[in-house]
């Protein structure tokens, strides 16, 4: 797949369908499953469910045909209000095929601030999760023409549901989309001021999912966790890369019940925030200390927080550590973690030396809502502590007099929504996104 001629977003599904029809594209725990049909039941896991790509691409076609008899057209922005799911992948594959523009929005937002969202957006239509979540906001969502659907429901609001649909209809659906149209709004989290509008183009999420393998590739049949905000433009991201590679994304029910999760789904590939690494660490010292090890925990956290030196005793204490220690957290993760991806927010040092001993890569990116994900990746064959790594093929860097990082990139933002002075603010003078990060360059090229 190149990233010179992009294409929508969906052409990734369609794809993937013709090459691997049978494949499994993801798990999903039954209790998220039971408002769309097509899974089977997993022989091993009772209660998950799989998900084939073919019954994947059957469920988006019916999602699409849906959302058009609803009255969604072209250009027309639907926004999602619900934890990360298949069926908020699907939706957002489905709307993006006849299209619509995704608008991923946070269930914690108080009603006023989504209230005020939707009408900046002017969304056509919102989804939500279920009838909790539509009675909680029912009050602000006067401004949507086509009303409320909602993912699981109990009577209060109508379902949102597949309709039959040809693949035929979907794949001209999907032909006649210009992929330097918008397909996604994603708001900044507006920690600095207002929320913007993010809009993205399908060419960006092309971009950047093409280039990306190159920096850390992946292996047929490898197994992830979902479990970031769909409504992050980084899990976006990583669904989207995820349905390319072939790489087996689990759902985590919720954040409470992801260490479970991991257990079961032993990934290969983990893409985490820090905050969620953090946490990772934390749970497994709280595991020693139950079982009155405690002590021999934090020793070996700090045996595999050192350099692995060439000398015998050095060897040997690392050895000494895995066997005690090491290596149970490894298990504890699966059993098979290769390599984690860390982005969203900067990485401690010792706490990526920490896992790096444990037998597990830990590569940073580095990356903003307007870059589309990760603009910089530290590729999987170089460790380069407390570096965000190289950019990305296609992707250029450079450092203003200031020292703020400055990019110029196929994947940027288009603009944001409504603001043409905060748009036009964002530019230099030549063309280059002003990211608001300082950072310096070495002669490697590494952030």
């Amino acid at each position: 797949m190149s990233a010179a001629s992009p294409k929508p977003v969906p052409s990734f599904l369609l794809e993937r369908a013709a090459r691997e029809p049978d494949a499994v594209l993801c798990m999903v725990p039954l209790s998220m499953q039971a408002s769309l049909p097509g899974g089977t039941a997993h022989p091993d896991h009772p209660e998950w469910c799989t998900i084939r790509v073919d019954s994947a691409l059957h469920q988006v076609a019916g999602l699409a045909r849906r959302l058009h008899a609803l009255g969604v057209r072209s250009g027309d922005r639907v926004a999602i209000v619900a934890e990360t799911s298949h069926l908020w992948a699907a939706t957002d594959l489905a709307v993006m095929s006849i299209g619509g523009v995704t608008v991923g929005l946070y269930t914690t937002l108080p009603p006023r601030k989504l209230g005020g969202l939707l009408k900046h957006c002017s969304a056509r239509l919102v989804i939500f999760e279920n009838d909790a979540m539509w009675e909680r906001y029912r009050d602000v969502i006067e401004s949507v023409p086509l009303g409320a659907q909602v993912f699981h429901s109990g009577g209060a609001v109508e379902p949102l549901r597949p309709s039959e649909c040809s693949s035929s209809w979907l794949h001209a659906q999907i032909a006649a989309i210009d992929p330097a149209q918008p397909a996604a709004i994603v708001y900044t989290s507006g920690t600095t001021g207002d929320s913007k509008g993010v809009v993205l183009s399908h060419a960006a999420f092309h971009h950047v999912v093409c280039e990306s393998r190159n920096a850390v590739p992946t292996r047929p049949g490898d197994r992830s966790v979902v479990f970031l905000p769909m409504a992050h433009v980084l899990q976006r991201f990583a669904t989207y890369r995820g349905l390319v590679d072939g790489v087996e994304g689990w759902y985590a029910p919720d954040i409470e019940s992801l260490p479970e999760t991991i257990r079961q789904a032993r990934p290969h590939i983990l893409i985490a925030v820090p905050r969620v690494l953090e946490k990772i660490r934390q749970q497994a010292r709280a595991r020693a200390v139950e079982r009155s090890a405690g002590s021999l925990f934090d020793w070996a956290s700090a045996v595999a927080e050192q350099p692995r030196a060439s000398t015998f005793r050095s060897r040997a204490r690392h050895s000494l550590a895995d066997r005690l220690v090491l290596k149970r957290v490894r298990s504890g993760l699966g059993g098979h973690l290769r390599v984690i991806a860390s982005g969203s927010a900067p990485l401690d040092r010792r706490l990526a030396a920490w896992f790096e001993g444990c037998g597990i890569a830990v590569r940073e990116g580095w990356g903003l809502t307007e870059t589309c994900a990760p603009a910089t990746a530290v590729p999987l064959t170089e460790s380069r502590p407390g570096s965000v790594g190289r950019a990305l093929d296609g992707v250029e860097l450079r450092v203003a007099e200031d020292g703020e990082l400055e990019v110029r990139s196929p994947a940027l933002f288009t603009e944001y929504l409504d603001d043409a002075e905060a748009t036009a603010a964002a530019f230099t003078h030549d063309g280059w996104f002003r990211t608001g990060d300082l950072g310096r360059i070495d002669s490697q090229g590494f952030v």
